[in-house]
């Protein structure tokens, strides 16, 4: 019966072999420990080489119930490994659908082959709540047995794999004695010679890890193992059956898929192995068929799915920091250690926390160190930070940090920041190291980042020019010194704000970190008088730090103006001539002024000149940038104007007090009197009556004239003008000595103002008789008689009122007025 069941099996496999999703590989005559590195080892494993590998015994393959498999479609009525080895009863290619290929070196009985295998079943026979169909336990009943036989060393502390058990024995031979077994055995840890690790959690030989999940509760002895009869669906045909079905798949329902097996269990993992992180560990891997040998069983294991669990972290290098500059280091074996070194203040990086398994709540957190190395002083928040990264939103992260794989992920990113500190000198390296540990807290893997202060931007632009107007257009080079910048610097040198007119638009590029300074030459047009809006320049590196710059243009029109402080000056007067600021200085004049030549005054900017005569001056100006100007400027002179006037009278009496007074000078543009009594005059000529002081004989008054020409020089004329009391003086003809009035009884001259007089009397005979100064004659004579009556002569001397010398003579008659 059970061998026409596989007849048509093989009939309706080779009919669908176009259709099928797996593919078997031999490896015959390859090395077994080459195909377990490349298709079942993955991180925190490796083989232990002190000891030899060996499958059936042997190092070289020899066998054909072991190979490779590709799987393209692992839903679900299918098997769910995509990749891996496959270990079996039958020649593995048979797999395929169609392929039928004979066994070779088969192997029976497991008490020889796998006691590991021997050992697991019988503990099965031997359990009457896993074994209820009365299974017998024979060495022979272990058919076309097939083993891989290794040591290895697990990095961490926990191991296991994944795979998935399948068998043409579904459905049909569930509950029967046909109930091929495969088992994954490990026992361990042991120290280099082999003995026991002491103080460890040991798993003694014939452990089998490939159990029902969750039946280890009571030790890896009283666990279910994986077989026909322990995980199946219930067989319709049959009363029994359905053991664990939650972990089963139907094979049947998918015709098309090339399969040459009736059902598989689900992709389960081994029991977790609790390791000693870098002890040594022995594994075997055997399956066989039970009580015959028709019915092809296999289990697939997938690759590089055995693995120590243990977090690693990595770079994810970014387009931030993708032209980072290196580090190289030689490692003890020889071998380059690359790091990049990221710059401060402009790099960040993604770290990820990669966990070789898929978290659940029950994991433990790995704890996360995060500290600097030795010599660096780095502080977080000022020279670095970190943020955990979930999608693109950044999260803060405490100060103190342990990182927990999210459950049902396997790995955390985290963003890091590179600060620059403005307190460091640009240059320092600091190196920051994130460290995580494995269960037992010891390092397990580290990454080190290396940081560097940037160099100080430093630009410097040297341009801006002054043109002449009529010399353009014109070519400017502007010089633009760059150093410092990081990875490149972008530089805009553009017209004004509106990007109209752009002279230049480019990125110079460095060597990430490379402080080297380039100079760039950028050639700037100006060209016409009205195109003059400062050329600004923009230089930004990567760091985003920039140097901004502002080129200023000027036009020069050409033009100058000549100054001079006075145009129109008086013969013999000096003026200065002047000019707005030039490079160059060139004076001349027309008539020629010998004054200009002195000194080198034609070269001045500000000469003083005395011009003789009405004369041209003419400026011509040169600019620092050649720019010629010209202009004239004219200075008028002015001959020298005469004051003169005329008073009459220059004497007036008190009881007529006026004169008349001219002005005679020469066509004045204007004149002034002063009279000096307080009292002026702008007319020409007039009349003007001086105050009178009685109290004085007489009074002097200086009259002053000022008269201007064109050119409004003056010159001035002085006179003076006396006024005097009025004067009289008369003598009369006689006079009585004795007489009792007194304008009678004295003989003198009277009048008014008279000073000084002096008389002399003479009697007819010529015989003189009185003579006194400012005395009168009273008749006497000097013997003290009285004069006899008769006729007398006198003669005065007198000061008249203007103080002039006079002479006065005459006759009078002495009548006496006594006996």
């Amino acid at each position: 019966m059970k061998k026409l069941f596989l007849y048509c099996l093989s009939v309706c496999f080779a009919l669908c072999s176009a259709n099928a999703q797996l593919t078997a590989t031999a490896v015959t005559n390859q090395n077994i420990r080459t195909v377990l590195e490349n298709n079942f080892l993955g991180e925190g494993v490796k083989l232990d080489t002190t000891h030899n590998i060996y499958y059936n015994g042997q190092t070289v393959i020899n066998n054909n119930q072991i190979g490779t498999f590709v799987n393209t479609d692992t839903s679900d009525g299918h098997i769910p490994i995509a990749a891996g080895i496959v270990l079996g009863t039958d020649a593995a290619v048979n797999l395929n659908s169609g392929s039928s290929v004979s066994r070779t070196n088969a192997l029976t009985g497991a008490s020889t082959n796998s006691p590991m295998l021997y050992l697991a079943y019988s503990r099965f026979v031997n359990d009457p709540d896993l074994n209820q169909y009365g299974n017998t336990l024979a060495d022979n009943d272990f058919r076309d047995v097939a083993v891989l036989d290794f040591w290895v060393i697990p990095s961490a502390c926990e191991m296991s794999f994944k795979y998935s058990f399948a068998s043409s024995e579904y459905p049909s031979y569930v509950c029967t004695r046909f109930n091929d077994f495969f088992g994954l055995f490990v026992d361990g840890p042991y120290n280099e010679d082999g003995s026991v690790m002491a103080g460890s959690n040991y798993y003694s030989p014939g452990t089998n890890i490939a159990i029902v999940p969750g039946t280890d509760e009571f030790g890896f002895e009283y666990a279910t193992p994986i077989m026909i009869n322990t995980c199946n669906n219930k067989n319709s045909s049959m009363s029994c059956g359905g053991a664990n079905s939650n972990y089963f798949r139907d094979l049947r329902n998918n015709p098309q898929t090339g399969y040459n097996l009736g059902g598989c269990t689900k992709k389960l993992e081994t029991a977790v192995v609790q390791t000693t992180p870098n002890a040594r560990y022995h594994l075997q891997l055997a399956i066989c068929n039970m009580s015959d040998e028709n019915l092809q069983s296999a289990v697939f294991f997938e690759k590089n799915s055995f693995t120590s669990k243990n977090i690693t972290i990595k770079h994810n290098v970014t387009a931030s920091n993708s032209n980072s500059e290196y580090i190289i280091d030689t490692l003890e074996d020889g071998t380059a250690q690359i790091t990049p070194v990221f710059i401060k203040g402009c790099s960040t990086d993604t770290m990820v926390v990669f966990a070789n398994y898929i978290a659940d709540e029950n994991e433990a957190p790995y704890t996360f160190y995060v500290k600097p190395s030795a010599g660096s002083s780095i502080v977080r928040g000022t020279d670095f930070d970190y943020y955990r990264l979930n999608g693109d939103i950044a999260e803060d992260v405490p100060a103190s940090s342990q990182i927990t794989i999210p459950v049902g992920e396997s790995e955390v990113k985290y963003l890091l920041t590179f600060l620059h500190n403005e307190n460091k000198q640009p240059g320092t390296i600091d190196t920051l190291l994130f460290i995580s540990t494995d269960c037992a807290n010891n390092p397990n893997d580290t990454i080190r980042y290396i940081m560097r202060e940037p160099d100080s931007l430093i630009c410097n632009a040297v341009g801006g020019a002054t043109f002449c107007n009529d010399r353009l257009p014109q070519m400017d080079t502007i010089e633009l010194e760059i150093s410092g910048a990081v990875s490149y610097a972008h530089i805009v040198v553009q017209k004004g704000d509106d990007n109209s007119q752009i002279f230049f638009n480019d990125t110079v590029n460095y060597a990430y970190g490379e402080a080297k300074t380039n100079i760039v030459r950028i050639p700037v047009s100006i060209m016409d008088s009205t195109d003059t809006q400062p050329v600004k320049i923009h230089v930004e590196d990567y760091c985003g730090r920039f140097y901004d710059a502002t080129m200023n243009y000027t036009v020069i029109s050409s033009v100058t103006e000549a100054k001079v402080t006075d145009d129109y000056i008086c013969d013999g007067d000096s003026v200065m001539l002047s000019c707005p600021e030039a490079f160059l200085y060139s004076w001349t004049s027309n008539p020629s002024d010998s004054s200009l030549m002195v000194e080198g005054k034609n070269k001045m900017q500000t000469p003083t000149v005395k011009p003789k005569v009405s004369t041209f001056y003419y400026l011509r100006t040169t600019s620092k940038e050649g720019c010629i100007a010209l202009d004239t400027v004219t200075v008028r002179v002015e001959p020298t104007i005469k004051a003169h006037m005329q008073l009459n009278p220059d004497e007036a009496k008190y009881s007529d007090p006026q004169i008349n007074f001219m002005d005679l000078s020469n066509n004045p543009t204007s004149i002034e009197w002063d009279f000096g009594d307080g009292t002026t005059s702008t007319s020409h000529e007039g009349y003007h009556t001086f105050p009178v002081d009685t109290s004085e004989e007489y009074h002097d008054y200086e009259v002053l004239l000022v008269v201007y020409n064109a050119a409004n020089c003056p010159d001035t004329a002085k006179d003076t003008v006396r006024i005097i009391e009025d004067f009289t003086f008369y003598v009369p003809n006689a006079f009585q000595p004795g007489s009792d009035n007194n304008d009678l009884a004295f003989f003198g001259p009277k009048g008014a103002l008279m000073r000084y007089w002096n008389m002399e009397i003479y009697n007819r005979w010529g015989t003189k008789v009185f003579e006194g100064q400012m005395q009168y004659w009273d008749g006497k004579l000097s013997d003290g008689s009285w004069a006899p009556q008769g006729t007398y002569v006198y003669s005065i001397i007198y000061r008249d009122g203007s103080q002039r010398v006079q002479r006065k003579t005459g006759t009078f008659a002495l009548i006496p007025d006594h006996d």
